[in-house]
């Protein structure tokens, strides 16, 4: 009668393991379209620095020497949006690369799962100490997974939101140059 509770218990438990790691890889999947979305929102920065280069390159070619500073002060700051914009970029394909060994380890759980289903087999045999602490591994492993899941979640969320405050950013500094430049005319 214990064994078979204790069987009934393992099953509970690596049903609720399934669970863990089916919600692990629905975070890791909204995750990626997370990282999907800061890149969208990346090209269309980069779109925009580019446009806006566009129109520093017009107005230097204008013979007047403030509206030249004021050119140059523009692409000054440009320049430090494309560097800020690369970093984001970087930082990006930093926590791909994390996601991609999330990954690794959920397929890896999964084999743990594996090898977990036969240990309950084995416990029918009579191995109850054994399957218990490698079930209890299991869970611990896919405990940490998904913490360290959601800390990588977290870390798309700031950098999209820091994203699109340097896109707002570029935004208002070229409509101050656009500004600028048309006081100076």
């Amino acid at each position: 009668v214990a064994v078979v509770t204790e069987v009934e218990e393992l099953r509970e438990q690596r049903k609720l393991t399934e669970i863990l790691l089916k919600g692990s890889e629905e975070r890791s999947a909204l995750r990626q379209s997370a990282v999907e979305v800061a890149r969208a929102e990346a090209t269309k920065l980069k779109s925009q620095v580019i446009e806006l280069q566009g129109r520093l390159s017009a107005m230097a070619e204008i013979d007047l020497g403030e509206q030249r500073r004021a050119v140059h002060a523009g692409e000054a700051a440009l320049e430090a949006e494309q560097h800020a914009t690369s970093q984001v970029r970087e930082r990006i394909e930093l926590i791909q690369a994390e996601l991609t060994k999330r990954t690794e380890e959920v397929t890896k759980l999964k084999g743990e799962l594996a090898s977990a289903e036969e240990a309950v087999r084995t416990v029918r045999e009579g191995a109850i100490p054994a399957l218990s602490t490698e079930l209890e591994e299991a869970k611990a492993a896919a405990y940490t997974a998904s913490l360290q899941r959601d800390a990588a979640g977290e870390a798309v969320e700031r950098l999209q939101r820091r994203l699109a405050g340097k896109g707002e950013e570029v935004m208002a500094r070229g409509e101050q140059l656009r500004i600028a430049t048309e006081e100076n005319q």
